[in-house]
C-alpha cells in the first residue's frame, strides 16, 4: 500500500519540460508588455506614480514619502523598496527600472502561478490556463 502511495505522489509531480512551459509563458508575457510598452509608452496610474515617487524620494534619502508630500502608509511599501533597489543597482530612473522590473518578475511570476495551481489541482492543462491568465 505504501509504494503505491509513493509512486502516485511521483506521477504527480511536474517534470522539468512542464516547467519550462510556465516560464515559456513568462517570457511570451514580458515580450509583449515590452512591445506595448516601447510602441505606445508605459501606463501610469495613481498608483504607479505613488510608487515611483517613494523609490525616487527613497533614492534622495526623503524616506517613504509619496509624491503630494504625505507619509507613505496606505500601500504596502516593498515595491517602492524593490524599485528603489533595482534603481539603485542598475543606475537608471524610477521609471525605467519599474518597466524592467516588471519585464523580470512576470516569467517568475507565471512560475511559481504554474507550480500552486499544479500543486492544488494536480492537472497540468488547468496550471498552463492559471500561467495565461
Amino acid at each position: 500500500m505504501i509504494i503505491s502511495t509513493e509512486s502516485s505522489l511521483l506521477n504527480s509531480q511536474l517534470n522539468w519540460k512542464q516547467q519550462v512551459w510556465f516560464v515559456f509563458i513568462g517570457l511570451i508575457g514580458s515580450f509583449w508588455l515590452w512591445f506595448a510598452t516601447f510602441r505606445h509608452g508605459i501606463g501610469i496610474s495613481p498608483d504607479s506614480v505613488g510608487y515611483m515617487a517613494v523609490a525616487e524620494n527613497l533614492l534622495k534619502g526623503k524616506g517613504f514619502i509619496s509624491y503630494n508630500g504625505e507619509l507613505f502608509i496606505v500601500q504596502p511599501p516593498m515595491y517602492p523598496i524593490a524599485i528603489a533597489a533595482f534603481s539603485f543597482f542598475s543606475g537608471l530612473n524610477p521609471v525605467k527600472s519599474t518597466l524592467l522590473l516588471n519585464l523580470l518578475l512576470l516569467p517568475l511570476t507565471t512560475y511559481v502561478s504554474g507550480k500552486l495551481a499544479f500543486l492544488i489541482t494536480k492537472s497540468f492543462l488547468v496550471s498552463l490556463f492559471v500561467c495565461f491568465q
